[in-house]
This record gives structure tokens, C-alpha cells and sequence, in this order.
């Protein structure tokens, strides 16, 4: 478990610590920081990867930079993060490959905002409309 929250710890200091990197770098770090934190969970809690589930990730982890599972026993959802060489359509196309190991996946595509959160105000204050009008009776 030390070894657990050690690594949650540098995980989160190299990521604050290195803010002004290159996007790829980050995918690594954070790539490494998932594969630590599988292979640690998988020490501390045994059978946390059936055996269908660890053929499964194999099967994917020549395209895949990171690895996990989220969730809880009798479901949930297996985490992969893409080697930058490889597409969606190359992990959609292993996985039809792979439904002999397991035959009920689906796939989400995740991206990462490059922009952040954007707010806007589009009135000013003035304009803004009183609500506690419209609650009386």
C-alpha cells in the first residue's frame, strides 16, 4: 500500500512539476503513472485480473502506451491508452480480432482538450435577470 500512495504521490508531482511540456510527454508520464498503478493494484488485491480480462490486455498492449482496469467485480471498464502510432481504427479492428477472449466489449473514445475550460460572460451583470421574481406566488 506504501508503494501505492508513492506512486500516486510522484505521479502528481511530475505532472504539476512539468506543466510547460510537450502534450506526448504528459501522455507518457501519465501512461506510466496508469501502468504503475495496475501492476501495484494487482499486488495488493489478487484476482483483480481474470484471466480472460489479462489475455485481453495482452492482446491489445503492442498498440496500447497504458493499461488499467476501472470499476467494480462483474463489470467495468478496461482503460488503454493508444501508443501515438496507432488510431482508434487500429484498437477497434484488435478488438473485433480479440471477441474469441471476450466477446462483450465496447469501445469509448476519449480525447484530451488541448483548450481547457473557456468561460464567457455573454451579459453583464445589470442584465442579468432577477429569478427570485419568478419563485414568488
Amino acid at each position: 500500500i506504501n508503494q501505492l500512495k508513492l506512486g500516486a504521490i510522484n505521479g502528481a508531482k511530475i505532472l504539476v512539476s512539468n506543466i510547460n511540456i510537450d502534450a506526448n510527454q504528459i501522455v507518457d508520464q501519465i501512461s506510466d503513472t496508469l501502468n504503475d498503478y495496475w501492476r501495484l493494484k494487482k499486488l495488493i488485491a489478487e484476482g483483480s485480473e481474470p484471466s480472460h480480462i489479462s489475455k485481453f490486455l495482452s492482446y491489445l498492449h503492442p498498440i496500447c502506451r497504458g493499461q488499467s482496469l476501472c470499476g467494480a467485480g462483474g463489470g467495468g471498464f478496461a482503460v488503454v491508452i493508444l501508443d501515438s502510432r496507432y488510431s482508434y481504427n487500429d484498437l477497434n479492428k484488435l478488438v473485433d480480432e480479440a471477441r474469441n477472449i471476450i466477446a462483450d466489449v465496447s469501445l469509448h473514445r476519449v480525447t484530451i482538450d488541448n483548450d481547457g475550460i473557456i468561460t464567457k460572460d455573454f451579459q453583464s451583470y445589470d442584465e442579468r435577470i432577477d429569478i427570485t421574481s419568478f419563485l414568488e406566488y
